[in-house]
């Protein structure tokens, strides 16, 4: 699935949310310029987002926050997800969840051994999860 569609499928989630939450959640997309015939597996980020709110957000007060970032890095695109919820430390308990064991599996399907899911405690409170797999266009794929 191409960038864009996966961004626009990801906003559709976040207004409903919005919806749920009001004023009590923003959130923020930046996507690089360029990026958006990227191609990524279907799904892939948001059940890195619905963690979030499954994980970091329950029982917390104040503002949630969360924000997508898709980056190129040389031949590599990084996504990455970063809220202010209550997980950050407890990272390497939460790579083994459902969720995101499903999301590990379809990178080993889709990248083989050339992508990787990680986890890094995202300050001052919070956490960021960062998928990274090689750069393909959707021209790249047919081919």
């Amino acid at each position: 699935m191409r960038l864009a569609r996966e961004i626009e499928i990801l906003q559709i989630y976040l207004r409903l949310q919005q919806t749920r939450f009001g004023a009590a959640l923003e959130y923020a997309i930046d996507v690089e310029p360029g990026l958006q015939r990227a191609m990524v597996p279907a799904f892939q980020l948001q059940p890195l987002v619905e963690n979030s709110f499954e994980h970091g957000f329950r029982d917390q007060a104040g503002v949630a926050r969360v924000e997508v970032v898709a980056r190129r890095i040389g031949d590599v695109l990084r996504l990455e997800v970063a809220d202010n919820g209550a997980c950050g430390e407890d990272a390497p308990r939460l790579a083994e969840k459902y969720g995101l064991g499903i999301t590990r599996e379809r990178l080993e399907i889709q990248y083989g051994g050339a992508a990787r899911i990680g986890f890094e405690p995202n300050r001052p409170r919070g956490l960021r999860v960062f998928v990274e797999a090689p750069y393909r266009e959707e021209n790249e794929i047919a081919a």
